[in-house]
């Protein structure tokens, strides 16, 4: 999807939006999640993350990319208003979590079935 992002008009400058909206959400929800989250997300899946580093993730990562749409406004002239800045950092600092559960639950369902011996493992040798 970089690419097709890259390719439209102001392509580098909403790439200048989406990276920088992740990095600011996975880096606060962690730091903030390793100092002060009490409260699990989601144990089975991935027992560090917590609800308090959830939610300051979506915080940091909503403002935080509110605060570069104006400034790549302010003085780069990019054409981005700040209320797509939030709306954008809000869908990227929301789904980056939720995206990482998702995927570790695929990952521990497909461990899960190759240990039953249900996922498609090569046949094993007759023994003699």
């Amino acid at each position: 999807y970089f690419i097709d992002i890259r390719n439209l008009s102001d392509g580098l400058w909403w790439l200048l939006l989406v990276f920088p909206a992740v990095w600011l959400a996975d880096t606060s929800a962690f730091f903030v999640g390793s100092r002060w989250g009490k409260h699990k997300l989601s144990p089975h899946l991935s027992p560090k993350k917590s609800w308090e580093g959830y939610l300051a993730g979506i915080f940091f990562g909503t403002v935080g990319t509110i605060g570069l749409s104006v400034l790549w406004n302010r003085f780069f002239g990019f054409p981005v208003a700040w209320w797509k800045g939030a709306f954008l950092g809000l869908l990227l600092s929301v789904m980056t979590t939720l995206g990482d559960l998702g995927a570790l639950a695929s990952i521990k369902e497909k461990l899960k079935q190759e240990e039953k011996g249900q996922g498609g493992e090569a046949p094993q040798a007759p023994q003699q």
